[in-house]
């Protein structure tokens, strides 16, 4: 038996803790003791530095959220891993699950996402080995820091995404591009990444009106709190969002204070406001609501 594992949920199920056997390519059981294992530990592979490739039985519904303070991770640290296919029944890659993994690995970390639709907390973060993001269209939200310092990381191709959390991309080449031209002068203004507007970068001379254009469906809530939006007085000059018809998400709150524009007409000030519920009267699609949950 190559597994530690315990039973779980009233003796229903079972959750795998610890791999321990030596080969380089793994399978997880989608049974053991005749129950369905159902959870992948978060601790599982933790710096292993001989699995190459892992698949998980579609038996596996959750894999355990790691912990940064703690330095668990499902995968966390598997420096030769490349290939991992996920579960179907899989919605969610969990916090820290591969965080700094393939950090020996000169080809790219390889993943099938399959039916994830959410990028938990640090997920990816250290993964310095990731040059081009492709992700799904399955997959809606990018969670804090989930691709925090993937140096490498250059190019997005996410047409799926409408909700990225702080830090998601920062320390890694596609941010610190725009960063190096921002400092040179050559670019101020909004950053997107993928269908979104991520990072707001104020130019020298602060404007009053800030376009988000269209085709873009969702609103970072980094997007104004940034380290690059702390510099200048742009926050004293911004009196008005002009926002794209096609737009469905943005962070409760993150818009308040400011007066509304969709497509030249005047919206109305967000001053005491919780959310863009307020304009869904102006009939053009935009369906927002205080729980900040897309609607179609």
């Amino acid at each position: 038996m190559d597994w530690e594992y315990v039973i779980i949920e009233n003796g229903s199920a079972v959750k795998l803790t610890r791999y321990t056997g030596n080969a380089s390519t793994v399978v997880t059981p989608p049974e053991l003791e005749g129950l369905p294992v159902r959870v992948l530990g978060n601790r599982a592979f933790t710096g292993n530095d001989k699995i190459t490739s892992v698949v998980l039985s579609d038996s596996i519904e959750t894999v355990e959220d790691g912990s940064g303070i703690r330095g668990t991770g499902a995968f966390r640290n598997c420096s030769q891993l490349c290939i991992v296919v996920l579960s179907s029944r899989m919605t969610r890659v969990a916090d820290y699950m591969f965080y700094g993994a393939a950090s020996q690995r000169t080809i790219a970390l390889q993943i099938d996402f399959r039916n994830v639709s959410e990028i938990g907390s640090f997920a990816f973060a250290c993964c310095n080995h990731i040059v081009h993001l492709c992700l799904p269209e399955t997959v809606h939200k990018i969670s804090t820091g989930a691709f925090y310092q993937a140096r490498r990381l250059s190019d997005l191709d996410i047409p799926g995404v409408w909700d990225i959390a702080a830090d998601a991309f920062t320390e890694t080449m596609f941010e610190e591009r725009y960063e190096q031209l921002w400092k040179a002068g050559e670019f101020s203004g909004v950053v997107y990444a993928g269908k979104v507007a991520y990072l707001y970068l104020p130019g020298k001379n602060d404007p009053e009106s800030l376009t988000i254009r269209e085709g873009i469906v969702g609103i970072s809530e980094f997007l104004f709190h940034n380290h690059f939006a702390r510099v200048g007085n742009w926050r004293g000059s911004l009196k008005t969002v002009v926002i794209p018809v096609s737009l469905r998400y943005v962070p409760e709150g993150l818009l308040c204070s400011y007066w509304l524009s969709l497509t030249g007409q005047s919206c109305l000030s967000l001053q005491s406001c919780q959310s863009l519920q307020a304009c869904q009267s102006l009939q053009v699609g935009l369906s927002l609501q205080a729980d900040s949950s897309l609607l179609y």
